[in-house]
């Protein structure tokens, strides 16, 4: 980068004001590309037990389906609502044989299609008879061997009780919604050996915005932007690097932590409905913040 910087200097001053020209040319064409940010794959599960019955609605993105079912039948990489309703019958038997609830066998009872802001889901509620004194344990499967990020929030209404959240992963045991040791898989005779308790959920929504933040190319390329001026310092004479390792790793943990702090609460007040607002809210201030980032370290 150093050498770069010398050949630009050493460059007649006309020269240098091509180059400029030229990448703020570049900038411009690439303003009118198409740009997207990264979405996890997420499920959200409702769990409502009152009295007499429990239902759980299950919410899955129509895209996610498509990987693990291939609803798309002619290939051409769009559902149409044709092929949706054809693979019904295999989208109903999926998801209920890969989400069960601790003694509460499930039965189908609606199916509906629901336009989210990041797509079309798939939602089957099913319900049950049974009325447990807690919060019964849930297996969840959905996704496991296709997507290893995909995730399931969890929304459960028990009355008489504060609404608890829960991020299931997908894996064949039970995860237990109370925090208590997951349940042994169905039909299994001896005790299962001790597992570790559950996290708690802020635990949990912390574990996933830190995943989150990880594995989106977007968020690391902000992160990125927002760490380069860390190795610098300004002087009179203008930037110069900092002199020591540790004027440089305080504002760098400093700006993770908080990136991350953000997310998860962020994160959890999505979860929880708390704060529910418009992409087209969010989604341009979040852009603005960006491209102000890039042109400060320009």
């Amino acid at each position: 980068m150093r050498g770069w910087m010398r050949c630009v200097e050493s460059l007649p001053r006309f020269m240098r004001g091509s180059l400029r020209l030229a990448l703020a040319a570049l900038l411009l064409a690439a303003w009118v590309l198409p740009a997207s940010a990264h979405k996890a794959s997420d499920a959200y599960l409702q769990l409502e037990i009152g009295s007499g019955v429990t239902t759980l609605r299950i919410d899955v993105a129509l895209r996610d389906l498509d990987l693990a079912l291939d609803l798309d039948s002619d290939g051409d990489g769009k559902l149409i609502w044709r092929e949706v309703r054809s693979g019904w019958p295999l989208i109903e038997r999926y998801l209920h044989t890969r989400v069960a609830l601790e003694g509460c066998p499930l039965t189908p009872v609606a199916q509906a299609l629901e336009r989210r802001v990041d797509g079309v889901y798939a939602a089957l509620t099913l319900q049950s008879t049974c009325t447990p004194a807690q919060p019964p344990a849930i297996r969840y499967g959905v996704m496991d061997d296709v997507d290893p990020t995909h995730r399931g929030i969890a929304r459960v209404e028990w009355a008489g009780n504060a609404i608890a959240l829960r991020v299931l992963v997908p894996q064949p045991v039970r995860v237990s919604l109370t925090g208590a040791t997951p349940a042994a898989a169905s039909g299994a005779a001896a005790q299962p050996p001790p597992e570790p308790v559950q996290p708690t959920p802020g635990l949990q929504f912390t574990r996933e915005g830190v995943r989150h933040i990880l594995t989106g190319y977007d968020h690391m390329l902000f992160l990125i932007c927002l760490l380069l001026p860390s190795v610098l310092r300004r002087t009179d004479t203008g930037w110069q690097p900092v002199a020591r390792l540790r004027q440089a790793l305080i504002p760098v943990v400093g700006i993770v932590t908080a990136f991350t702090v953000a997310h998860s609460i962020t994160l959890a007040l999505a979860a929880t409905g708390t704060l529910n607002l418009s992409p087209a809210v969010i989604e341009p201030p979040v852009a603005v913040t960006i491209m102000l980032t890039a042109r400060d370290n320009l």
